[in-house]
């Protein structure tokens, strides 16, 4: 939420997904020719329903495969089941043509198949198996993807590696791997969690694409590290741009991180605004990409709903947030870190359900009391439990020492408001154990 705003949400790499269908059309089968039309023109049903025919009249046509594994991917969100498309497309088409077709094939579907598949890897949190596929793809054709190797490193914290392709792709890239390298490089520095040296790469980025437009997720992810460093004015600024400057098929919401600067600072009409807008941007995105954000979503609208006393509605919708958890391929958090966060949320909405309980049945008739008392122990027991699963996330000491450093990255996704609630649930000796390994670790950063 509001810490992890800073490092698993915000820290998008927009890969600009240039689908097959987009590709230079080449001959085909009636049906393949009507398919890629229909993919071109956003017609997902349609195409799916014609690849599938292609596929069961003709299982070795690998256009028919590709036709379907697009129509899952942008027409459904299905990743799960458009991977084996793609999978199958492509070694069906080397298998007529070679792993490096020749310029008198029809290399552009074979080199979009590669590049889809990764990004659908990408967006699954396969790095590694995406790597490999970025190799397959440069091994046949030029100019090789540097840029888009950033990301994939960042998520199996190999950070030297990251930078070095980063840097290259930034002096020999085009526009667009600039805007790619940019951004990632930005996130990287983050999740690095090197305060001072984030803000500094981060800014490089903006200085360069501030007379630009779009780039949208780089200001993003520049007003976090604005925010590691404590410049919170310089934060909402680059955030209120960031909102300027978002389309709907980016994966950044600078909304949300609006919404939660707002909120701990105690500004709760902007704060609604800015949900407002948030919800707004969601509302006018694909379909398919509720999977990165659905959960995010709901978790800032419950934070607020806490903040203004719906606590009711606040323990419900933070429990639908946790109980359908976003995808984390195009953010730079984990699971488990959106995991605990979500934890220590419901049980600050469950202990605030409890006592507002105890109080109205402190005052209300023998049986009525008797009801309330029995939803006030109801909610104490889903509190109770929610922080045993928040504790076994922050036996990671790693991951409790870094929740304890404000606006850090790397901790667990809940808003800094929240962390005291850490000694209940790790206990007073432990978080005062990680407590003197984060001041150590706050003190011997760069300045």
């Amino acid at each position: 939420m509001q810490g992890r705003v800073a490092l698993a949400v915000a820290p998008l790499l927009v890969m600009g997904a240039l689908g097959v269908a987009r590709a230079q059309p080449v001959p085909g089968t009636p049906d393949e020719i009507a398919g890629w039309e229909d993919l071109a023109a956003g017609r997902y049903v349609r195409a799916r329903a014609t690849g599938e025919r292609v596929v069961a009249a003709h299982p070795d046509s690998y256009a028919g495969h590709l036709i379907v594994a697009e129509a899952l991917r942008y027409g459904e969100g299905d990743l799960a089941r458009s991977v084996p498309h793609f999978a199958r497309a492509t070694s069906l088409f080397e298998a007529k043509f070679g792993a490096r077709p020749g310029p008198d094939t029809p290399w552009r579907r074979h080199e979009a198949a590669l590049r889809e598949w990764a990004l659908a890897l990408d967006e699954m949190e396969r790095p590694a198996d995406e790597l490999a596929l970025l190799d397959r793809r440069d091994d046949a054709y030029q100019p090789k993807k540097v840029a888009e190797r950033v990301w994939p490193l960042l998520k199996l914290r190999r950070y030297d590696e990251a930078r070095a392709l980063g840097k290259l792709a930034c002096a020999d890239g085009d526009a667009w791997d600039l805007v790619v390298a940019r951004t990632a490089l930005c996130a990287l520095e983050i999740e690095a969690g090197e305060r001072a040296r984030a803000d500094r790469e981060c800014h490089t980025g903006i200085v360069e694409f501030t007379p630009r437009p779009g780039a949208d997720a780089l200001f993003s992810n520049s007003a976090l590290a604005a925010r590691m460093v404590f410049h919170f004015d310089e934060a909402e600024r680059l955030l209120v741009e960031a909102a300027r400057r978002v389309v709907p098929v980016s994966f950044a919401n600078p909304f949300m991180g609006l919404a939660w600067l707002y909120l701990g600072e105690g500004r709760i009409p902007e704060a609604l605004e800015a949900l407002r807008g948030g919800v707004d941007l969601r509302m006018r995105r694909p379909a398919r990409m509720d999977q990165h954000e659905q959960a995010r979503v709901d978790a800032t609208v419950a934070a607020v709903l806490l903040v203004v006393g719906e606590t009711e509605r606040a323990a419900d919708i933070g429990a639908r947030a946790a109980s359908h958890p976003d995808r984390q391929g195009v953010h730079s958090g984990t699971e488990a870190q959106a995991a605990a966060g979500a934890s220590l949320f419901i049980a600050a909405a469950e202990r605030e359900r409890a006592e507002r309980l105890a109080e109205s049945a402190s005052a209300a008739p023998f049986l009525e009391g008797a009801r309330l008392r029995a939803r006030e122990l109801s909610a104490r027991v889903s509190a109770w439990s929610e922080e045993r699963r928040a504790a076994v996330a922050l036996a990671d000491e790693t991951l409790l020492v870094r929740s304890l450093r404000p606006h850090f990255s790397g901790g667990i996704d809940s808003p800094v408001w929240l962390r005291g609630d850490l000694a209940h649930v790790v206990g007073a000796g432990g978080v005062l154990h990680a407590l003197e390994r984060a001041r150590a670790a706050e003190q011997a950063e760069d300045p």
